[in-house]
């Protein structure tokens, strides 16, 4: 791509995640997965979260998209007594998606 990024480029690239969003979610109901929280960026990317209250049920939910995506190369560590899950993909109708969890200790009470 050369020159500029337009607001039209933008927005057309927005349609398309939105899209495969839209067909992610659909193909999502046959495979009984959790909800996870998206967002659309302005390039086009999604980048999801999942958000259950439940820590076991969130890595269960982080897992079971991760499968669902076909990531095998996912990460997780810890930093400071929360462990983080990142994978990523690009594969799915063309759209880069990612997806993270945040895992904090249900005793502490420490989460967000």
């Amino acid at each position: 791509m050369t020159g500029l990024v337009t607001d039209v480029d933008c927005a057309v690239w927005q349609r398309k995640a939105a899209a495969a969003l839209a067909e992610m979610l659909a193909e999502v109901v046959t495979h009984q997965l959790a909800p996870v929280l998206w967002q659309v960026s302005i390039l086009g990317t999604l980048a999801g979260r999942c958000a259950d209250r439940d820590m076991a049920a969130r890595r269960s939910t982080f897992t079971q998209w991760m499968q669902f995506l076909q990531v095998a190369g996912w990460r997780e560590w810890e930093h400071d007594g929360v462990i983080h899950l990142y994978g990523i993909t690009s594969g799915f109708r063309g759209c880069q998606v990612s997806l993270t969890a945040d895992l904090y200790d249900n005793e502490s009470g420490d989460q967000p």
